[in-house]
């Protein structure tokens, strides 16, 4: 469940940080503008029906993940999503955004920024004003972004891969109206984890989304996985279920796990498919 959260609240974040609207009780003009540079930190939000509670937001703080938002005194603005880094500029007198070719409007409300949907005043997400010590936070995970951009020029997004081999004939999880998954390879991931490499096609008119529900059995033991996926109507994506502990291709073997598969937008369930592969 708590991977299902993580992965709903970072939908849910990018969903709305292409909207990039800040909101709150009133308008905020001349030197007060001022008082929205520098950091601030996620407090709580909702959208698409997910509350966002200051739990939630404390566990993945707990964890490292945290969602901060930098505005500069030199227009410059900053978006940390969880690790993701996204820039955009702002103009204080104007107290507007430019973020993704989107022009928001910023307003503050006591020590509270609310960042929110420009067509959906019920997907908000609400910041508190932060210190300085965020910067290091932006700074690591920028170096870390950016690493992982050099490895993505060799090896792409999350098929990388340093060794595979294909599982022949492919295990078929599902081929229906919703998606056509198969289990097409072990591999070691560039971590050094072992996994397997599923083929993801969605056959639906619906963004569709997709976790392992709880551990996976492999070889008589049970392993956390680390798998997400997310592909767009009529795509098709290649992406590693890795199991924390197994370094091994040749430890691959007798697996079962569920995978369950939800609409990215709504994040209503569509469907559980039952993983066994020998």
């Amino acid at each position: 469940m708590k991977k299902k959260l993580n992965s709903l609240i970072a939908v849910a974040l990018c969903a709305l940080a292409t909207c990039f609207v800040l909101v709150g009780c009133s308008p905020v003009s001349g030197g007060k503008n001022a008082k929205m540079v520098g950091y601030w930190e996620l407090v709580s939000g909702t959208s698409g029906g997910l509350e966002i509670t200051e739990d939630d937001v404390k566990t993945m703080s707990e964890e490292g993940s945290q969602c901060i938002l930098h505005l500069g005194d030199d227009g410059k603005a900053t978006l940390d999503l969880f690790g993701d880094i996204e820039d955009a500029a702002w103009d204080m007198d104007k107290a507007t955004v430019d973020f993704d070719d989107e022009d928001g409007i910023l307003m503050l409300s006591g020590d509270s920024l609310t960042l929110s949907n420009r067509n959906d005043d019920d997907e908000k997400l609400v910041f508190k004003k932060g210190d300085d010590s965020l910067k290091e936070k932006i700074k690591k995970d920028r170096k870390s972004q950016e690493e992982s951009n050099e490895s993505a020029d060799v090896a792409s997004g999350n098929d990388a891969k340093t060794e595979s081999v294909a599982i022949d004939p492919v295990v078929t999880i599902a081929d229906d109206e919703t998606a056509t998954i198969t289990a097409t390879a072990r591999v070691v991931d560039e971590n050094g984890m072992a996994g397997i490499m599923f083929s993801i096609t969605n056959n639906s008119e619906a963004r569709i989304c997709m976790h392992m529900l709880d551990d996976s059995t492999v070889n008589g033991g049970t392993y956390e996985n680390y798998f997400y996926g997310d592909v767009s109507p009529g795509e098709t994506a290649n992406e590693i279920c890795a199991y924390d502990g197994l370094t091994s291709i040749d430890e691959l073997k007798d697996i079962h796990a569920q995978l369950s598969v939800y609409d990215s937008k709504t994040f209503a369930d569509i469907a559980i498919y039952d993983i066994n592969i020998e």
